[in-house]
């Protein structure tokens, strides 16, 4: 009766005598949104155009070229859970089966920085697979000025950029999903009469500014890019 009754505040709503439909924007959240009323933990998900609902199955399977592949592991989370939010569950299940790899081939999904410096501390595990790219417009051009151009002093917090200028500022920020990050900003002064500046930054009112992880994630994806 309970779930019966979420089901129904979750689609309806009761505006003066009339009962409606709830309309995107005004539905709760995918993590909370009970889809069949038979498995209130079953949650729809989105993956580029792909619409669905149900669980995540993460199976884990050895791929040695001389023995037969074996599944070692499955891990089932729900849909609205992000990949990598997985790799520690199923990593402290291989350690507790003593199974775990020296080397976990995976996908781009369990590839952030956090989950490279895990494996390796916590695990011994060599994380490899595909990172995502930088996403930057400087990355992308050919003559551009990205953050493998400029040197970074971790012991002294600074960065100088490819024209030798030092960055003038350095203090902890906040990405996406409030995960900390380093953000390091250079003089206006210098920016705005460098003779390269076309190659660093679009910007008409600010100087360059750039967004670091912590060093030891910073460090891992960077390793991993090269790679």
């Amino acid at each position: 009766m309970e779930i019966l009754r979420r089901v129904w505040l979750q689609n309806y709503y009761q505006e003066n005598d009339a009962i409606r439909w709830r309309k995107e924007g005004n539905l709760p959240p995918a993590s909370q949104m009970i889809i069949p009323p038979y498995d209130e933990d079953a949650h729809f998900s989105t993956k580029r155009e792909m619409y669905r609902f149900g669980y995540k199955v993460h199976l884990t399977e050895t791929c040695d070229q001389d023995t037969p592949n074996l599944i070692t592991h499955v891990e089932t989370t729900p849909f609205t859970e992000q990949d990598n939010l997985a790799l520690d569950k199923i990593h402290t299940a291989l350690q507790d089966k003593r199974l775990l790899p020296g080397q976990h081939v995976v996908d781009a999904g369990y590839m952030p920085g956090q989950t490279l410096v895990s494996s390796s501390q916590d695990y011994h595990i060599d994380l490899f697979g595909p990172i995502r790219s930088d996403n930057s417009w400087q990355a992308r051009e050919k003559d551009a000025f990205d953050i493998t151009q400029f040197q970074i002093d971790w012991e002294n917090q600074a960065i100088t950029c490819p024209m030798g200028k030092t960055s003038t500022s350095w203090g902890p920020g906040k990405g996406p999903r409030g995960k900390p990050t380093i953000q390091v900003k250079f003089r206006k002064k210098d920016c705005f009469t460098c003779e390269v500046r076309q190659c660093c930054s679009r910007s008409q009112a600010a100087a360059r500014c750039l967004t670091l992880h912590p060093k030891d994630q910073q460090l891992a994806v960077q390793a991993a890019r090269q790679r």
